[in-house]
Parts: structure tokens; C-alpha cells; sequence
């Protein structure tokens, strides 16, 4: 099992370093999709992703969580799912006044959507059955020290990111009024 957590923390810090150069660089910095009205939407199915995350690294990644835990945990994951499929569908509309997703973009998107899934899925597929138990022990055997640390040191500039992303959906145009 270690080796396939382990595997799945990679990809997790893959995901994490290829999904900042789209969501800060592209949606934030280049595109300012938040201070566009044809995009707000967007923003806001990218701010509960970016709320959803650091939960779904808390309850999948820094502890072996069984019982409701686990159970939160896997909900959040299809919550973000549903979340990105309307992410996905909406890009066509979202991006319109740009002149549509450009190619680049694109290809960053289908990187991250696989470095972002496909370690919750190997995480939630090495949980012993008896973890599915709503009765069963809270906390399980303990991952890797390397997946606890990393999980947990990516959580608060997660959170950051995402009080970024309440403010600019908030503030567009980057000016607090008092």
C-alpha cells in the first residue's frame, strides 16, 4: 500500500505545480477571469474547487481516515468532479471574449485534470474494505511521513488561494471599498 500512496503524493505534487500555472497564471494573472462578466461563473466553480481541495487533502492524504471520514472525503472528491464537469462545460461561453480556450490552455487542463484525479482514485482504491465502515476506526494505519507532511504543508496556501478568489470574485477590479 505505501508504494501506491507514495505514487499518489507524486502525482498530487505534479498536479499542484502544473494546475498553478493554470489557475494562477492563466485564470488569475493573463485572463482575470473574475473581472470578466461572460466568466465569473467560471471563477466561481474554480473557487469551491479551490475550497474543496485542501479538504480533500485533509481528510484523504495527511491522515488514513476510515469510517465517516473517508466517506466525507470521497463525497468531496465527487463533488469536485460535478463541480469540474460544469468547469468543463462552461469554458465555451466563459471564454467566448477571449477567442475561446487557446491550445495551450487546453492541454494544461487535460495535464491536470489526470495529475488531480488519478491520485484521490488510487488513494480511495487502497482503503481496506472494513475503512468503509461507518462504525469503523477513525484513523487507520498511518501513511507514509512524506504524504502527512506535503498533504499537510500545501494546506494553507490552498486556503490562501482561495480568500484570493472570494476577494477578486468580490472586488473585480481589485479596489476595496470602505
Amino acid at each position: 500500500m505505501d508504494q501506491i500512496v507514495l505514487i499518489a503524493t507524486w502525482l498530487m505534487l505534479g498536479y499542484a505545480l502544473v494546475g498553478s500555472i493554470d489557475g494562477v497564471y492563466y485564470h488569475l494573472y493573463k485572463f482575470k477571469l473574475y473581472a470578466h462578466p461572460e466568466s465569473r461563473y467560471e471563477h466561481i466553480l474554480h473557487t469551491i474547487r479551490v475550497l474543496t481541495f485542501p479538504l480533500v487533502l485533509l481528510l484523504l492524504f495527511v491522515k488514513n481516515y476510515g469510517g465517516i471520514y473517508l466517506w466525507l472525503g470521497t463525497g468531496l472528491v465527487i463533488v469536485d468532479l460535478l463541480v469540474e464537469t460544469l468547469d468543463i462545460y462552461s469554458e465555451e461561453k466563459s471564454r467566448k471574449h477571449l477567442g475561446g480556450l487557446p491550445r495551450t490552455e487546453y492541454y494544461i487542463h487535460m495535464m491536470t485534470n489526470g495529475l488531480h484525479f488519478a491520485p484521490m482514485a488510487m488513494i480511495i482504491a487502497v482503503k481496506p474494505l472494513f475503512a468503509w465502515k461507518l462504525n469503523s476506526e477513525t484513523v487507520l494505519n498511518p501513511y507514509p511521513e512524506f504524504t502527512s507532511m506535503i498533504s499537510a504543508v500545501m494546506i494553507p496556501g490552498i486556503v490562501i488561494l482561495f480568500f484570493l478568489h472570494v476577494y477578486l470574485y468580490l472586488f473585480p477590479q481589485g479596489k476595496l471599498k470602505i
